[in-house]
């Protein structure tokens, strides 16, 4: 379905399992932008699909279905207003990063929550990131 959530209709509401916050900036605003990377079993699991290159060859990738919510305002530990994103994913993918000692998999959805809140919501964040100490920030919607 839609933004990888089983269902048919337009959309189902879900109290996602926080997992990691991502610190980045609104390039635009130098705003402190979060994501609260989170977990849902109603989101579907990742896998291989095919696709098209630039060439028209068929190639396969990695398709990791997401849904990430709209951007709210929260406060840093600072009490700065911020504004915070949720993204959620099959918990797989947390048992993926947390088995992979190299971080690449963390680094990995860290880059695609990034640009996917960016092509979201139409603004361009820093690809740095930093990982603050925190399973989520704001309230659990």
């Amino acid at each position: 379905g839609k933004d990888g959530i089983k269902s048919e209709d337009k959309g189902i509401e879900i109290t996602p399992k926080p997992g990691f916050t991502l610190k980045t900036r609104d390039l635009a605003t130098n705003k402190k932008v979060f994501i609260n990377v989170c977990s849902h079993d109603e989101i579907a699991i990742p896998g291989l699909k095919k696709k098209l290159n630039e060439n028209g060859e068929e190639v396969e990738g990695y398709n990791v279905p997401m849904s990430v919510g709209p951007g709210r305002l929260c406060k840093d530990k600072s009490g700065i207003d911020s504004t915070v994103y949720d993204m959620i994913v099959n918990p797989q993918v947390m048992n993926d990063m947390k088995e992979d000692i190299t971080h690449k998999q963390r680094d990995f959805i860290c880059q695609l929550g990034i640009q996917c809140v960016e092509q979201k919501y139409k603004f361009e964040c820093d690809k740095r990131y930093k990982l603050p100490n925190l399973d989520y920030i704001g309230d659990i919607t």
